[in-house]
């Protein structure tokens, strides 16, 4: 990662991995290495030689996910470590995938598995470092679906530790509207979300897109459309009242408050 931001190049293409991981909970094609992701990963390689389990949490769409996979490859290929992988698929009828690296080459890749099934795997591959993703606190401390133990987990839920829970937590960054933009200009961006406005400035493309996305990733890769109807849905489950309230509450201004309601409910009734 400090290789690729030190040549100036945040774009690291990843063809192997994105071939590797379909089907399996996936991977993209190119990954964006942001500096904040640089100091994580530092962080990281010390906790991962320590005693103490690792726990990422993050808002969702900033990365996580990604970032587990990398650790799993980094530990089975330069590593040479036994790893195993279990992770939460969200497509339909999807469950999870399970995969095993041996660290000597060889893996095994298998889906959509019964608990029982992964208590068998985790039989055979004693030893190895178990990475967790997606899944809850209380999915993954359910002793009746055999994620524990675990060596790292990355969720984009809160994780609530206890006094005696040997677990670090450490957080992985939100997205800058600037890493955004650069990331939109070093990639398809435009191309996948299939702008037509072609004479608008590309900064002023991103602040919409990131308007409606913040500050996931995921989110802002969606087409626009689909981010406006779901703030359009969100906002219609919130009545004038309520609305009046959070406002007055936490909005300052009154004069200010009544417009924005307002705005804001007469929009969506013209939608």
């Amino acid at each position: 990662m400090s290789v690729s931001r030190q040549r100036g190049d945040p774009i690291v293409m990843t063809p192997t991995l994105h071939e590797f991981w379909k089907g399996f909970g996936e991977f993209p094609p190119y990954y964006f290495v942001r500096m904040e992701e640089v100091v994580f990963w530092e962080v990281i390689k010390k906790l991962l030689s320590g005693k103490d389990r690792v726990v990422i949490v993050g808002s969702p769409g900033v990365g996580k996910s990604c970032f587990l996979m990398l650790i799993a490859f980094y530990l089975a290929c330069i590593e040479r470590k036994k790893v195993l992988v279990i992770r939460l698929l969200k497509q339909r009828k999807r469950v999870n995938a399970v995969v095993f690296f041996d660290g000597r080459g060889s893996y095994a890749r298998l889906s959509d598995l019964s608990f029982q099934d992964i208590k068998a795997i985790r039989g055979q591959a004693q030893g190895a470092t178990v990475l967790v993703d997606g899944f809850n606190q209380a999915e993954v401390e359910d002793p009746d679906k055999n994620y524990m133990p675990f060596d790292v987990l990355a969720t984009s839920c809160q994780f609530d530790a206890k006094e005696d829970d040997n677990s670090r937590i450490v957080v992985l960054p939100a997205w800058r509207d600037a890493d955004l933009l650069q990331y939109a200009k070093l990639t398809n961006w435009g191309i996948v979300r299939k702008i037509k406005r072609q004479n608008t400035p590309f900064a002023k493309l991103v602040k919409e897109q990131y308007f409606y996305s913040g500050e996931s990733l995921h989110e802002f890769c969606k087409e626009q459309s689909l981010l406006v109807e779901r703030v359009a849905r969100y906002c219609l489950s919130v009545d004038n009242q309520q609305a009046f309230e959070l406002v007055y509450k936490y909005g300052g201004d009154k004069a200010r408050a009544k417009w924005i309601v307002c705005g804001v409910t007469i929009s969506l009734t013209a939608a």
